[in-house]
Formats: C-alpha cells, sequence, structure tokens
C-alpha cells in the first residue's frame, strides 16, 4: 500500500446474528477511509460491487485469510459464511486526517500539511483562523 494509515476507530467484534444489517447491505467507505476487516473465528464472505450494486468479485474469509483493506469509496457488502463468526471492524486514515475523523473535526488546512514535512514530527499545530480550527498534525 502506497499511504501511511493509522487507525482511528474500532468497531466491536461481531457475530453472525450481531453483524449489522447496514454492512450486510450494498455500502461504501467515506472518503480518506480505508476499512480493514479481522476474522476472529468462522467466516464471512465479501463481496466486491459496482456502482449498481453489481457483484464484481466474491471473497470467502478467515482468520487465516490475509485480508486486503477496503479502499476509500469501494462499494462492498458483506454476510456470515458460518454460524460461529466473530469479526470486527478498523477504520484507518492517512496521518493528515486522523484528528479530522478520530475526533469530528475539520481537516488539517491544506498550508499545514505541505509545510509538515519540513519540520520534525510532532513540530506542527494548526491553530487556525475564523471559525476556529483546532485540528493538531
Amino acid at each position: 500500500m502506497e499511504h501511511e494509515l493509522i487507525p482511528y476507530k474500532t468497531m466491536p467484534t461481531w457475530t453472525a446474528t450481531t453483524l449489522p444489517e447496514p454492512f450486510q447491505k450494498m455500502h461504501n467507505t467515506k472518503v480518506g477511509t480505508w476499512a480493514h476487516l479481522t476474522i476472529l473465528e468462522g467466516a464471512l464472505t465479501f463481496y466486491e460491487l459496482d456502482e449498481e450494486g453489481n457483484v464484481l468479485a466474491e471473497h470467502l474469509f478467515t482468520k487465516e485469510s490475509e485480508i486486503p483493506f477496503v479502499e476509500p469509496q469501494a462499494w462492498h457488502c458483506v454476510s456470515p459464511a458460518s454460524d460461529d463468526l466473530k469479526c470486527y471492524l478498523t477504520f484507518y486514515c492517512t496521518p493528515e486526517d486522523y484528528f479530522a475523523k478520530k475526533y469530528d473535526l475539520t481537516r488539517t488546512h491544506s498550508e499545514v500539511i505541505e509545510a509538515t514535512p519540513k519540520f520534525p514530527k510532532g513540530k506542527v499545530l494548526d491553530l487556525g483562523s475564523g471559525e476556529g480550527r483546532n485540528s493538531l498534525y
């Protein structure tokens, strides 16, 4: 993967009976959000979809599977493939989007993102102006 990704949200562990219905229907991840599924037990079927909901590919994942990241805005859905399914989902983003995604803030200003490589890590603070941007980066 070409992006440096960091986790910002992990969903609770689901079973075959508690896997949320919206995840079992056609959906996609948000702009700038990658998703990674972890299977603890059992099996899950992952469907790659096109914009009309047609199945492009079908994958059966188990805890032994090397499960790829779901790219931002990729259409997909999942369904339990065994009664003993236990899994969870983790959402990832790039470092410049971390505080915006984790704490529901506005995105770090593009000029701060552009200037960041010129400074040591942890030494950039975007305080912003006007509407009160307060994202750290």
